[in-house]
């Protein structure tokens, strides 16, 4: 009889992309790493496994990215960089994505573009929760970063979407890899406009803070702030859709929680902690291993490809009793889902900021509506809905 994990179809086989939960469910945790014939790599698959792996940037190198993020994002995403170059430029996120400017400036303004976008659902009967709320309030949110024109959002989207296929894709034919650079070279040419603006006239965007606030030595050209600006448009607006719609789902076949976060018996910060836990949005993280090594008992030669696979660590029952339920109210939080290391997502406080908006505005008229449908869930590398219809009741 085959061991449970043999029996793993592997990430790309067709009844995985379905439901990669049914497999990752009966994935046994103790072999920490086990390998995809179908990825042809390495896949850690236990908690320790996962965070030994992000959490050792020499050891496990973002190579990869320079093929799967690079190519479209014109140029070295922060994930890629090492030493002072990340110092730098994650000095300069940081300065955006946190403290006062987090709560001063940004967090009225979410607050206000949340509202907007309720006002005009509520009058409506059905919607789709993705492209009538979680797509925008995450696109514009990202427009309030760098400073976009809300005007331009379907252009945007259409484009990220081809960005976002590119970088998270297996398999791709050269014509989609080609429509794929032709839009991001579309991006890279308004965002060149952009900065010829910002340089004459400053805005508070974080291109007029790169640009005016930065010291001589820290100067970036044109093309790596391009580069930056298409990292932060992807990474800060691609997931938090898949966030939200997660949180919902979860919301309607618990909707005890509902009650509790209105009573103030539960936070929404532990539904939102909770969702990316037991279904994050990022699910394979890729490394590249730079010298032979062991790993939690397993060999691993250099060169070696390895993915974490994130929802099977945050399911591993040696950290997270009933690890298939989702229970805001159990004590250990210490999900994956931003990463860990030097590598860790920069815009954590951000995003949970963000999605803490949102959350305390939508318990308070999610029982207003009901699915028609169950969401339409799909993606390999990320994962999220990509319908979610709702009716009033």
């Amino acid at each position: 009889m085959l061991a449970m994990n043999d029996r793993f179809p592997g990430v790309l086989s067709d009844e995985y992309r379905i439901d990669p939960y049914k497999y990752i469910d009966l994935l046994d945790k103790t072999d920490n790493i086990i390998y995809d014939k179908t990825l042809n790599a390495h896949l850690a698959i236990s908690y320790d496994a996962v965070r030994s792996i992000l959490g050792n940037s020499v050891l496990f190198s973002t190579k990869p990215l320079s093929k799967r993020a690079e190519p479209v994002m014109r140029g070295k995403v922060l994930a890629q960089m090492e030493g002072n170059e990340h110092k730098i430029k994650k000095s300069m996120l940081l300065h955006q994505f946190t403290g006062r400017v987090l709560k001063d400036y940004y967090h009225p303004k979410l607050t206000n573009l949340c509202d907007s976008l309720l006002t005009e659902i509520l009058t409506k009967n059905k919607f789709d929760f993705i492209s009538d709320f979680g797509n925008k309030f995450a696109l514009l949110t990202t427009f309030n970063i760098i400073g976009i024109d809300y005007n331009k959002l379907d252009w945007y989207l259409e484009r990220l979407k081809l960005i976002v296929q590119f970088a998270t894709g297996f398999n791709l034919s050269k014509e989609t890899e080609d429509i794929a650079l032709s839009a991001s070279e579309e991006l890279e040419k308004v965002i060149l406009d952009l900065i010829d603006e910002r340089k004459k006239c400053a805005g508070d965007d974080i291109i007029s803070f790169i640009i005016h606030n930065s010291n001589e030595s820290e100067k970036l050209s044109n093309s790596e702030i391009v580069a930056l600006s298409l990292n932060i448009l992807l990474a800060a607006s691609e997931p938090v859709d898949k966030v939200l719609a997660n949180c919902i789902y979860h919301l309607y076949r618990n909707e005890l929680y509902i009650d509790q976060v209105i009573s103030n018996d539960c936070s929404t910060n532990s539904i939102l902690q909770e969702s990316l836990r037991i279904t994050p949005p990022v699910h394979l993280i890729p490394r590249q291993v730079e010298d032979d090594c062991c790993i939690e008992g397993v060999n691993l030669k250099k060169g070696d490809l390895i993915f974490s696979l994130i929802p099977s660590a945050n399911r591993d029952e040696k950290y997270f009793e009933h690890p298939n339920t989702f229970n805001p109210q159990r004590e250990f939080k210490g999900h994956l889902s931003y990463g860990v290391g030097i590598h860790a997502c920069i815009g954590a406080q951000f995003a949970n900021m963000q999605l803490n908006i949102a959350l305390q505005k939508l318990v308070l008229i999610i029982k207003k509506y009901k699915e028609i449908t169950p969401p339409t869930f799909d993606g390999i590398y990320t994962r999220g809905a990509t319908k979610y219809n709702l009716e009033r009741v």
